[in-house]
This record gives C-alpha cells, structure tokens and sequence, in this order.
C-alpha cells in the first residue's frame, strides 16, 4: 500500500477561528505533536491562519480497504444486506445481517449517520447475530446505510 508523505493544513477562514487555531497547536504540541501555527494565508486564497502538519501523510482509501482484509484473513462478502443495528446490553451495538458473523466498517466518520448508539464507539468491527453455517470467519463491506 502506498503511503504518501504530504503537508496537510487547517485552514481559519475568520479571526476567531484563527484564536482557535492557535489553541488547536498550544495542544498538539503539548501532546508531543509536530504542528506549526501559520499566521496569514499559506495559499493566497483569502484564509486568516492555519495549522501546517509537516509529518501528514495519505492513503488511497480503497487500498487501505483492501489492506486491512488481505491481512485480516477474512472472507470478503458484498453487498451482504445490514438490516438493523441495536444497542447491546453492557454496552455496544449488535449488527444484524443475513450472512455474517461479524461486520467491518470503512466509513467510520460516517458510522453516527446509521445510529445514534454508535456516538462515541471507536472500533470499526462489531458482533453480528447473522446466521453462518460454519465457523469461519466473515467480513462483510455492506453499502453505506442512511437511517
């Protein structure tokens, strides 16, 4: 998989976001982070501040994607119908399916649009109750679901 070294900023658009800017760098720092406060506009383009990350780097998200199961030793299974996820007791979500035993998530910016009691979880795989015959194991890369 590629990794590409790059440059990444956050840009304030207006001056309180140019003080919450350098907030945002007084605290990477503090936690060891290597970021750098950029007064006035980098790019020209009429922006206050911003937050310049030298050591940013990027993926290809569908690379990742296949990274992650070719090292998961998992089955891959597409378009497996995801048709409810529920709060689980104890804590967590169930995800139901019609073939899986466990579900793998790509978008997990996204995840809070499908249910609320996924606010605050930061795993990308939960247990599915959905039915498999065997034990081997299954992830299922299912379409996004808007709730």
């Amino acid at each position: 998989m590629r990794l590409e070294k790059c440059d990444s900023r956050l840009l304030a658009e207006s001056a309180d976001e140019a003080c919450e800017l350098v907030e945002a760098v007084h605290a990477l720092n503090a936690d060891g982070i290597d970021a750098e406060f950029v007064e006035g506009d980098p790019l020209g383009r009429g922006y206050c501040a911003a937050i310049r990350q030298p050591w940013d780097a990027a993926v290809q998200p569908c690379e990742l994607a296949r990274a992650v199961l070719a090292a998961s030793g998992a089955e891959l299974i597409n378009n497996n119908e995801l048709y409810d996820i529920q709060p689980a007791k104890g804590g967590g979500v169930t995800v139901l399916t019609r073939r899986c035993r466990m579900v793998g998530r790509s978008t997990p910016a996204a995840i809070v649009t499908m249910a609320s009691c996924f606010i605050g979880i930061r795993s990308l795989a939960v247990c599915s109750s959905g039915a498999v015959a065997n034990r081997t194991r299954h992830l299922s890369m299912t379409p996004p679901m808007i709730a």
